[in-house]
């Protein structure tokens, strides 16, 4: 736009100044005071001229001050184009990152995924072995106690055997296994067997009177 009003308006105005100066001079100096130019086809004499040279000039500032606004809207609106550069620059540095911490994120979910399966199957295997503990350490307990063989027949805890806590399982195929107090009220009434119509043992207290009845052998195993 600056070459623009160079190459245009401003020669043309400087060539009017510098006609126009030329003419005054020659004017005066031979005394002409009445001398006439010709400017763009029309023709001045010295008063007109110099009103011509004054708008002119005013013209010229005119257009220079409208150069000078120019450029100045130009300038900003470079700096407002720089700035939004800057932002979009910012917007896509910001996009990379969150992409970036994305895919940290997965992975972690996915570790995240596979320590909850590894650690539902670790207590999977936990809880087995403290139920097989548990199995051999009653089994250790129960080796460890003498059992007590029982024939058929009638047995007083604290005189056939010593009160406490038993374990009843049956030897052979099995039978009626009937439990008094010592104050002769039922305490036990089952059928102690392997088979299906029965139970294959019994958990119970022998106090000291308790009187067993079995139809069939059996075996108490002290248990704690």
């Amino acid at each position: 736009m600056k070459g623009f009003f160079m190459s245009k308006k401003t020669w043309s105005i400087t060539g009017i100044i510098f006609g126009v100066v030329i003419v005054s001079l020659i004017s005066y100096s031979i005394g002409i005071t009445s001398a006439q130019t010709e400017i763009d086809e029309e023709t001045y004499d010295y008063e007109g001229v110099v009103l011509k040279i004054s708008e002119a000039e005013t013209t010229l500032e005119d257009i220079k001050k409208e150069i000078s606004d120019k450029e100045s809207e130009r300038t900003k609106k470079d700096q407002i184009l720089k700035d939004k550069e800057k932002e979009v620059s910012k917007a896509f540095s910001i996009l990379k990152k969150r992409d970036a911490l994305k895919k940290d994120l997965d992975k972690l979910s996915g570790k995240m995924d596979e320590a909850k399966k590894e650690k539902s199957s670790l207590d999977t295997q936990i809880k087995d072995k403290k139920a097989e503990l548990a199995s051999l350490e009653n089994v250790i307990k129960e080796k460890e106690a003498v059992p007590i063989t029982l024939t058929a027949g009638q047995f007083l805890a604290g005189h056939d055997f010593k009160a406490g806590r038993y374990k009843a399982v049956p030897e052979g195929g099995g039978g009626n296994f009937v439990v008094y107090t010592d104050q002769g009220d039922l305490s036990v009434n089952i059928i102690l067997t392997t088979r299906d119509y029965g139970v294959p043992e019994y958990v119970m207290t022998l106090g000291d009177g308790y009187i067993i009845e079995a139809d069939t052998p059996a075996k108490l195993i002290p248990v704690e």
